[in-house]
């Protein structure tokens, strides 16, 4: 992947949640554990075009509120925004 010179510090999995988010979904599907925080959220920041995957892969996961998508000051979605569901 090549990265413009500003972003390349950045983890690769900040960068790179594969295709369809799958990497985010592996990591928030698994089961919170037990003393976590109970109102967790996540905000995620997004490539224009993930808007809908990432929301699919959120609500697949079972454990998180329907993700809310906003918007830049360009009006393009840049922020997933979820709060996991109470235990």
């Amino acid at each position: 992947m090549t990265l413009m010179p500003e972003v390349q510090w950045e983890p690769r999995l900040a960068l790179d949640g594969g295709a369809t988010a799958s990497a985010w979904h592996a990591k928030s599907s698994r089961p919170a554990r037990p003393g976590s925080a109970r109102a967790a959220f996540s905000l995620l920041e997004i490539g224009a075009e993930q808007a809908e995957a990432i929301q699919e892969s959120v609500a697949a996961s079972g454990q998180w509120e329907p993700a809310r998508v906003r918007c830049d000051l360009a009006g393009r979605p840049r922020v997933v925004v979820a709060r996991r569901l109470p235990m």
